[in-house]
């Protein structure tokens, strides 16, 4: 329930001060040939408990999506 309210469900003690965490990755359809997509996670607070996520399709083989400033935005 508390994190349905906004709270975290546990947290740690992070050492450095103004950290961000991001992740990107890149999926290659194996059923459907050219379906790839791209995935994007990135923390936006001082505790590393809130995070933006992102998920769109792009060009076939590709393994940085050109569109990628277009998420942060």
């Amino acid at each position: 329930m508390n994190c349905k309210i906004g709270g975290y469900p546990w947290s740690i003690a992070i050492p450095m001060k103004g950290l961000m965490v991001i992740d990107f990755d890149v999926c290659h359809g194996t059923n459907q040939k050219g379906k790839d997509f791209g995935e994007m996670v990135a923390s936006f607070d001082s505790n590393i408990g809130r995070y933006f996520s992102a998920v769109l399709f792009h060009s076939s083989s590709e393994e940085l999506s050109n569109d990628l400033a277009r998420w942060c935005w």
